[in-house]
């Protein structure tokens, strides 16, 4: 974060915006069990299956987004095992949802045959594939970040206290005269460091 090194005079080197708190990238699993069976279908594929959902204004496609989907085949009994574990974790907490039930799969503790082992193993072949989607190939998106400047000048002490105690950071210097700067450009934290919701380093996947 800048700081404020003199209210009286104010240069570019020690005032200018810190732009290694611009550019951030954000990444997560999700981790909700997508299934879909094939067994009653004329053809060995699944056409059409909802992955995730992105809400109309979110800040995920503010500028660009990518998601890698992985996909695994599985046996009638995995998916049998995958669909019992679905319900049981992501299904229950109302009165319409089905009731909790055994899904032990196929290992077992070797050393207590009582003791519960949940888990399913067997030998399946992963595809995936990565996409990208642009804020422009989503038109009308409207995603707004609410975010506006408030402009202080530089020879009113009391103004730029009051910037920095409100936790204010400074943006971009405005109006110069050779080095000196007149008018600073303030924002929220959450407007200008993007490190708050990720990190700075670029993934290696990314473009």
């Amino acid at each position: 974060m800048n700081k404020i090194v003199s209210v009286g005079y104010l240069d570019s080197a020690t005032f200018g915006p810190n732009l290694s708190i611009y550019t951030c990238w954000q990444s997560a699993t999700l981790l909700d069990i997508l299934i879909a069976s094939s067994e009653k279908l004329t053809r060995d594929v699944i056409a059409l299956q909802h992955i995730s959902y992105i809400e109309p204004g979110s800040w995920k496609l503010g500028v660009l987004y990518s998601i890698n989907v992985k996909q695994y085949a599985a046996s009638q009994k995995g998916y049998r095992f995958l669909e019992a574990l679905k319900k049981n974790t992501e299904q229950l907490g109302s009165v319409f949802d089905a009731q909790p039930s055994d899904n032990n799969g196929n290992i077992h503790c070797i050393s207590d045959a009582s003791e519960p082992a949940i888990g399913f193993v067997e030998v399946s072949e992963e595809k995936q594939k990565r996409i990208f989607i642009r804020n422009l190939q989503v038109p009308d998106w409207t995603y707004n970040p609410h975010c506006a400047d408030e402009q202080v000048f530089v020879n009113l002490p009391k103004d730029l206290t009051d910037a920095t105690g409100m936790g204010l950071m400074p943006t971009n210097p405005f109006k110069t005269s050779g080095n000196a700067i007149e008018l600073v450009s303030f924002a929220f934290p959450e407007c200008i460091d993007c490190t708050l919701k990720g990190t700075n380093i670029k993934p290696s996947f990314w473009p």
